[in-house]
């Protein structure tokens, strides 16, 4: 039994832990000494929870990492870490500051296995015995029962606590937490002195004022009614965080990226969890470097060999498809590359192939080839046709097919996989998935044609994202004459909501009386403007009629030789336009500016101009 300062100390022996266990537990134990610390001096209790921790284990060698420099906040590490804990350098403190497949280990950066099951952990020199199921990876513990009886697995790695089944097992300051199969300070609040109430498995001391606490070197939540070690993050040591009133090491390095899988996760500025899993796109892998995490696109198709083009050399891609793996020189063993394969033969006798981006005809031998054409910097070598061909997309580049973001394959002929970033709501950018407008911040109205037929032009403004149209509402009104005297002008509205289009970025439609082409809209109703008359066009989100103006995101106002017609609160438009003349059936009202916005759109933003549709 190991005594120190008259009080036992458990030694518990469940299992042989890893000794990143053992680590983990003298953190604890330390720290909830430097709560204390001031009584004792933080020097005395560093001590006495170091030799607390060495009673549970026969070996107290390394218990602390690598032997390095000392450290604190005024002295930091020339190189590596320092562990606020231990006030001691160390090459690591988390998985983040190691390289791709690496994990921190007693403080050493270590090569962490892959697996599909626990089977492929079973023989892991660092007794990492358990197979992540999400990240692939062998760790010690994934759940409670890895770490045997007494054993509790905290961020992948066991903590030794003394094994019950009853509390018969535990000594006379300890109950037994028989759902958790380990002695614990109390489980209800009749397990602790009066004045203390069972918070987190432990007795805490009631409190309304931080005078009640202060001598514990604590704090009163006064919100939870008891005394605790911090109520915020800053009240803790360096690489800690507060957790429900108590300084906990940090999950891991604050702000810093990592790799899940095929995912990239964030630490919290705090450290104290991961933000949730982003997935890579197709084509990526999450890859870790000295800078973080990151999806990087792939060089290459991973786990492929392919003939180098204009050389016999045959390359292997890597599995994570960022590098060329293997590189061999066919012409070394005096073979050909065919096929990404070396080969006797350098062709198909006889036949006509593509040798890289070069169109050849293959000799009756298939030893030597002759070129048929030569294509130029921006051509592919066509298969079917023996052809040079435009390159559609740059080699290897992360690149936009319409609204998928893929990768240009190694010819430029066309694309490797893709994601449909339509499925997500969101359009593609620089081979990327982006975050869009909704339609109704990305349409306007950019052409108003009166003539035959009078059309409508929309355009989406975005640069990167499709537009649906769907839902949005386009409504025109004129100013007739309903008697030859008087007063008899009258406004008339028609109005329709726009049926399904995906207008490509800074694409156009046209919503016209008379559709041509697929990319018009029918408009229902017959438009009758007039040059001489009043003219308005509006564009809302749903249906322009049921509102009183909050919805429209564009408007055009024409007065031609009559008063404006009204529109709609709080929409105004100032310098309303005036009719097109007799030139009106080749002319249109053409946008040129969009410097108005709602509510208050501006007839500076337009002029007239060629009709993109003249009357025929």
């Amino acid at each position: 039994m190991c005594v120190v300062g008259g009080a036992s100390a458990y030694a518990a022996t469940p299992r042989p832990y890893g000794t990143q266990s053992i680590i983990d537990a003298t953190r604890r134990v330390v720290h909830t000494l430097w709560m204390v610390g001031r009584g004792l001096g933080y020097a005395r209790a560093l001590a006495v929870g170091l030799l607390l921790t060495a009673c549970g284990s026969s070996d107290s060698k390394g218990l602390l990492g690598s032997a390095g420099a000392s450290c604190d906040a005024d002295t930091p590490c020339s190189a590596g870490y320092c562990d606020s804990t231990t006030n001691v350098c160390v090459s690591c403190l988390f998985d983040s500051q190691c390289g791709n497949s690496q994990v921190c280990l007693n403080h050493e950066c270590v090569m962490q296995a892959t697996c599909e099951t626990s089977l492929d952990c079973a023989n892991d020199q660092h007794g990492l015995a358990i197979c992540d199921p999400n990240r692939h990876r062998c760790v010690e513990c994934a759940a409670n029962a890895d770490c045997g009886a007494g054993g509790e697995c905290v961020n992948q790695h066991c903590v030794a606590h003394p094994p019950c089944k009853d509390s018969r097992d535990c000594d006379s300051e300890s109950v037994c937490d028989t759902a958790k199969g380990w002695c614990v300070e109390c489980i209800g609040t009749g397990d602790c002195p009066t004045d203390h109430s069972c918070v987190n498995s432990k007795c805490a001391l009631n409190c309304v004022s931080d005078n009640q606490c202060t001598a514990r070197n604590q704090l009163c939540d006064k919100a939870q009614g008891h005394c605790v070690d911090c109520l915020d993050h800053s009240q803790c040591p360096a690489d800690h965080h507060c957790a429900a009133g108590t300084c906990e090491f940090d999950v891991c390095a604050g702000g810093t990226t990592s790799c899940e899988g095929n995912s990239l996760v964030t630490c919290s500025e705090a450290g104290d969890g991961f933000s949730d899993p982003v997935p890579c796109t197709a084509n990526q892998t999450c890859s870790t470097d000295s800078n973080g995490a990151s999806c990087k696109a792939w060089v290459c198709q991973p786990s492929t060999t392919e003939c180098e083009a204009g050389t016999d050399k045959r390359v292997r891609c890597a599995a994570d498809g960022l590098s060329i793996a293997e590189t061999t020189d066919c012409a070394a063993s005096g073979q050909h590359c065919f096929n990404g394969e070396c080969n006797n033969q350098l062709c198909e006798p006889d036949a006509n192939f593509c040798d890289g981006k070069t169109p050849k005809k293959c000799d009756s031998t298939g030893q030597k080839a002759t070129p048929i054409t030569l294509c130029n910097d921006n051509q592919y070598c066509d298969a079917p046709s023996l052809s040079c061909k435009p390159q559609v997309c740059t080699p290897g580049a992360a690149v936009c097919n319409g609204n998928t973001a893929t990768i240009c394959n190694a010819d430029g002929s066309g694309y490797v996989g893709g994601t449909d970033c339509s499925a997500s709501g969101q359009g593609c950018s620089a081979g990327a998935c982006v975050s869009c407008p909704s339609p109704a911040d990305a349409l306007r109205i950019v052409e108003v044609h009166y003539g035959v037929p009078d059309y409508v032009m929309l355009k989406n403004t975005h640069t990167k994202c499709y537009a649906e149209t769907a839902g949005i509402g386009l409504r025109v009104g004129y100013m007739i004459r309903t008697c030859s005297f008087g007063d008899c002008d009258e406004v008339r509205y028609e109005e329709a909501i726009l049926p399904s289009r995906n207008i490509p970025p800074e694409g156009v439609i046209y919503v016209t009386e008379q559709p041509i082409s697929s990319v018009d809209v029918a408009f229902p109703l017959v438009i009758t403007w007039t040059d001489s008359q009043a003219g308005m066009v509006s564009l809302c989100n749903g249906a322009c009629s049921a509102t009183d103006g909050t919805n429209i995101v564009d408007v055009l106002n024409i007065k031609g030789n009559q008063p404006t017609i009204p529109l709609p609160p709080p929409v105004t438009f100032g310098s309303p336009l005036v009719g097109l003349g007799p030139t009106g059936t080749t002319t249109s009202f053409l946008r040129k500016a969009f410097a108005g916005q709602y509510p208050d759109f501006k007839g500076a933003d337009w002029t007239s101009g060629s009709a993109t549709r003249p009357d025929q």
